[in-house]
């Protein structure tokens, strides 16, 4: 019997990325999805603020469109091009295309979000409105 190491941080990382895409497929959130980044939206008392960890992807790969009530985020992490032969023993870092769809639960102003990307992340702030229109609008990411 061999000894085999545990690695709970991505075991839990990986159980997680299961259960979002079995959930989102389940509930028409994800399209063709090979992977889902990890996404946390908190509610202020003026605006949803979304935060949405993407390492490695610059901003001209991600898209952000809004409704009143639901904000799409899509997206593609590209593996490095290697020239010379390598021999990797181990693949962990994400690569493809993501898509990640929520509904919110409160009108949101599609027209006034606003978006950023620092250090990997991007923040995404979504002010509450009682009345909106029900177009869909795209979100300019901004550098800081």
């Amino acid at each position: 019997m061999s000894i085999i190491r545990w690695d709970p941080i991505g075991d839990i990382a990986r159980i997680r990325n299961e259960m979002d895409r079995m959930m989102s497929d389940l509930m028409g959130g994800v399209t063709g999805s090979g992977w889902l980044p990890a996404m946390d939206i908190c509610d202020m008392d003026d605006a949803f603020i979304v935060k949405v960890d993407l390492p490695g992807i610059s901003k001209e790969n991600v898209e952000i469109t809004t409704t009143e009530n639901m904000i799409r985020i899509k997206g593609e992490a590209r593996r490095e091009e290697h020239t010379e032969r390598r021999s990797c023993f181990r693949h962990e870092r994400m690569a493809g295309s993501f898509e990640r769809a929520v509904s919110l639960p409160a009108k949101i102003k599609p027209d006034e979000t606003k978006a950023s990307f620092k250090d990997g992340v991007l923040e995404i702030r979504l002010p509450k409105a009682e009345k909106t229109r029900r177009e869909e609008h795209r979100v300019e990411v901004e550098s800081q």
